[in-house]
């Protein structure tokens, strides 16, 4: 029988995703299908659960997007009356040129490499940053999503997020691809 540790290690992703099908159960529709927006608006929520930002914790938790008014309104709907250690959740939409300033979240859902690159030098707080592009990564970006076998993944940079002042935590961390 393997060690706890290593038994911890192999039951938190399980668990993670229990959670998220536990938490939002409204999703599945008649043939229990949940969109990859969906999906993805869960895993911004539960990401918000698994990191730490320096400072203050009081004050609404922001969760900003960025270029996908679609996404938008599905990320509102997903953290609507939900709070995390006690902070209200609130969505709020970005427009091209607006300043994200306030949030903790932002999803970058801009498609112009010039719109990213221009939202991501006007951050100057700690803000996990989340896009769905490689180069996002490169280009300091923390979380990126992906398809992979019809199923969203994700992956950390956790070398951006620690120049960032993020505590990404190890439970999440053991979820994303490696």
């Amino acid at each position: 029988m393997p060690p706890p540790a290593e038994i911890s290690r192999i039951l938190r992703p399980a668990l993670l995703v229990l959670a998220m099908a536990i938490a939002f159960p409204a999703w599945q529709g008649e043939a229990g299908q949940v969109s990859d927006a969906q999906v993805k608006a869960a895993f911004l929520f539960n990401f918000a659960k698994f990191v730490q930002w320096p400072g203050p914790t009081d004050g609404p938790l922001v969760i900003a997007i960025a270029g996908d008014d679609y996404f938008a309104e599905i990320v509102t709907q997903t953290i609507r009356g939900r709070n995390i250690n006690g902070r209200e959740l609130t969505a709020r939409r970005l427009a091209t040129g607006d300043d994200p300033a306030g949030c903790q979240v932002l999803f970058v859902g801009l498609t112009r490499p010039s719109d990213v690159a221009d939202l991501m030098q006007r951050i100057h707080q700690p803000m996990l940053t989340v896009g769905e592009t490689v180069q996002f990564l490169r280009d300091g970006g923390m979380v990126r999503f992906y398809l992979e076998n019809n199923r969203v993944r994700f992956e950390i940079s956790q070398k951006n997020a620690l120049a960032a002042g993020l505590k990404v935590s190890a439970e999440l961390l053991a979820f994303a691809a490696r």
